[in-house]
């Protein structure tokens, strides 16, 4: 069990991170209640969008935090020891020191009416979100985000096993990005159709784009701003890709069938995407926004294409942790078509992160 950890916690806007080593103990005269729980030695984690809003000050976050909550890692304890008797993954398999992991962004009550009778545990009224919440003083709690060597899951977090076949790098954006697109698309009422258009083209859309195509869409078209992501989009299901511009809007009236597309996914957070979206809908399309995690986002928009356009519009945040399990098999089942592998990039030591040249700048 180690007594000290290295952390790099986010202090606040415009100033740097701050490596420390964190002190932990859990020695049985300790003068503090009994913990309980898993730590997890952290192997690889990644750097999510939301964790750049937080830095750029576009997203609030309680300060100073540990942030980071993209990872995967193998436990390395049980606390108490007692527990690992009982200890199982989400599926119920028993779980043991060694086991490579990850766990859903969040632990969860499984009490509340969110958790029980609205079936969104995600949203849950007494919610745990790691790389989310303030850590300042020493002690195993604060252990609660990705950028660290260790991190302490919580009693509520769904845990899962990652298969040998999957590396780090494919399995580390599981449990944020990939599972809230499962998450997202298993909630439409949408058969698969002739069209379906993607608008913004980071791991967002580019998971949906693989989801998508596996399920047979004949028409896929990925956008976004930047060329590059729009190339990659077609390694990842789509059958088009394009660049948006000004001539976006005259782009898709070519490509698109004149009814318009059965299923628009926003994943950009960009207002003016879902304007467009609405705009490219037919009749009785839907449209799944899912890029939208920070309140400046501020649409207008002429109310009465919902209506008119008998539209079915959805939002999706975060995820049940079953939808964490059903990305696991199928990026597994997939990873032959799809190279998940490539869409993380360089790997920095953890006390480089508040390097000015090195990961957050990358």
């Amino acid at each position: 069990m180690p007594t000290k950890v290295c952390v790099s916690r986010f202090r606040r806007v415009g100033h740097p991170f701050e490596t420390c080593h964190h002190l932990i103990s859990l020695h049985p005269n300790e003068k503090t209640p009994d913990v309980e729980g898993i730590l997890v030695k952290v192997d690889l984690a990644a750097i999510c969008g939301s964790d750049l809003h937080t830095v750029s000050g576009r997203r609030s976050a309680p300060t100073p935090c540990i942030l980071g909550h993209e990872a995967v890692g193998r436990i390395a304890q049980f606390l108490p020891d007692s527990i690992k008797l009982l200890a199982t993954d989400y599926h119920g398999n028993p779980l043991q020191v060694g086991d490579r992991v990850t766990w859903s962004i969040a632990a969860s009550c499984n009490q509340c009416d969110f958790c029980t009778g609205y079936n969104l545990p995600q949203k849950c009224e007494r919610l745990f979100k790691y790389g989310h919440a303030r850590s300042a003083a020493n002690g195993l709690e604060c252990l609660n985000g990705g950028f660290a060597d260790y991190i302490y899951l919580r009693p509520g977090t769904a845990i899962f096993r990652l298969p040998d076949e999957l590396d780090d790098k494919s399995a580390v954006s599981l449990n944020c990005a990939a599972a809230t697109v499962m998450d997202g698309l298993r909630k439409l009422d949408q058969p698969i159709g002739d069209t379906a258009i993607v608008i913004g083209l980071g791991m967002l859309g580019l998971y949906t784009c693989a989801i998508l195509g596996h399920q047979g869409w004949r028409n896929l078209i990925g956008i976004d701003i930047n060329p590059q992501r729009a190339e990659l989009a077609t390694h990842f299901g789509a059958t088009q890709n394009l660049v948006w511009s000004d001539q976006i809007h005259r782009q898709i009236n070519q490509t698109v069938k004149s009814c318009g597309a059965d299923l628009v996914v926003e994943a950009c957070g960009n207002p003016a995407a879902l304007t467009s979206a609405l705009d490219w809908l037919r009749f009785g399309g839907q449209l799944l926004s899912l890029g939208y995690v920070y309140p400046q986002a501020m649409v207008n928009f002429s109310a009465d294409l919902l209506v008119r356009k008998c539209l079915t519009v959805s939002g999706n945040h975060n995820y049940h942790p079953r939808s964490l399990g059903q990305v696991i098999d199928f990026v597994q089942q997939t990873q032959d078509r799809y190279l998940y592998s490539s869409l993380v990039g360089e790997v920095f030591p953890l006390l480089e992160i508040a390097n000015p040249n090195g990961a957050l700048k990358n």
